[in-house]
């Protein structure tokens, strides 16, 4: 089974990132320097159809952080990770991150309709409970990337395709 959140830590000051942490809402880095850097979800996982099962800091050859699905592995070079600690991007960020987080029930519900489901198909399908989707449709919050994910998956696509 798979956890919500991953983490890998790397000592000494040689290292450009000594920290990162996988959570359902993205990646977060720490640097060497102190700077600290959040990369959505979204942007994450862009073209990916899983969740990370791993988390890797990278200190040979091209530094960074390679996150693992299962048997694939996708890095994430530092001056990308980077960009996300940039205070003009982090402003931009946080708007992006809750405008999507508030109208995240309304996507699940057009999604949906979209594809001719009730919320009970929905739940059988993507083995989330119907109480569930009703809340999340509802935007009661407390939802995870792992459950819209499955929801995702049982309406035909993936997480950054169909939300």
């Amino acid at each position: 089974m798979q956890t919500e959140t991953l983490s890998a830590t790397i000592s000494g000051a040689d290292h450009l990132v000594v920290h990162a942490v996988w959570n359902p809402d993205g990646l977060s880095v720490r640097f060497a320097d102190g700077c600290q850097c959040f990369a959505p979800a979204t942007d994450v996982l862009k073209g990916l159809q899983s969740l990370p099962t791993r988390v890797q800091i990278d200190s040979k050859g091209p530094l960074g952080v390679t996150l693992y699905f299962g048997k694939q592995k996708e890095f994430y070079p530092w001056d990308w990770l980077r960009y996300y600690g940039d205070p003009l991007h982090r402003a931009k960020a946080a708007a992006h991150i809750g405008k999507a987080k508030a109208h995240i029930g309304e996507r699940v519900r057009l999604a949906r309709k979209s594809a001719g489901l009730t919320q009970q198909d929905l739940a059988l399908g993507s083995g989330v409970s119907r109480a569930t989707i009703a809340r999340i449709e509802a935007d009661q919050g407390g939802v995870t990337l792992a459950t819209l994910t499955r929801i995702a998956a049982a309406l035909g696509g993936r997480f950054v395709d169909v939300f």
